[in-house]
């Protein structure tokens, strides 16, 4: 008798959604005209390519990095004296200012 497959984790529900789902994510972030950075990491995001992002009204870049299945991030350029265009989340948002 053949040994039966064993199946050693079960994937979480909401990872599985991600994953039927990403092509269309990544379509729509490729549709935001901005670079997408992937990888592991950004050595330095005060050197990264930013574009300008007419949503945002900001210039930025997103990362979405190999290891990460659940949440991308971002970087957005604020320019001196200048503001970004409002926006609605649904989701939790975390800010960490690099500089200025």
């Amino acid at each position: 008798m053949a040994p039966r497959a064993v199946k050693e984790f079960e994937v979480h529900p909401y990872v599985q959604f991600m994953g039927d789902k990403y092509g269309a994510y990544r379509r729509w972030i490729e549709s935001e005209g901005i670079p997408i950075v992937s990888g592991s990491y950004v050595a330095n995001i005060r050197t990264m390519e930013l574009a300008e992002w007419k949503r945002r009204g900001g210039k930025g870049a997103y990362l979405s990095f190999s290891d990460q299945m659940v949440a991308d991030g971002y970087v957005c350029e604020i320019a001196p004296g200048g503001a970004l265009k409002p926006q609605r989340h649904l989701y939790e948002e975390i800010i960490l200012i690099a500089e200025g």
